[in-house]
């Protein structure tokens, strides 16, 4: 039996705890944990997501003194 696949929600929160500083201010395309596309511009990081394939999470990534937080779109 597979194992079961994790939750979009839960690998974008574990993604922002290990690597959301470092893309701080941007848009980052995420597929299984990767980033696959990232920038400043949504448009421009939902098309390389787009045209990629596949299922891919777009965030946009805000930092606060509390760290990187993510608001999923």
């Amino acid at each position: 039996m597979d194992a079961p696949r994790e939750r979009p929600t839960d690998m974008v929160l574990t993604w922002l705890a290990e690597h959301g500083h470092e893309y701080v201010g941007q848009w980052v395309a995420l597929a299984e944990g990767q980033v696959v596309a990232a920038g400043t511009e949504r448009g421009v990081v939902a098309a390389a997501a787009q045209a990629r394939g596949g299922r891919v999470v777009l965030v946009e990534v805000a930092g606060t003194d509390g760290g990187p937080r993510g608001l999923f779109r």
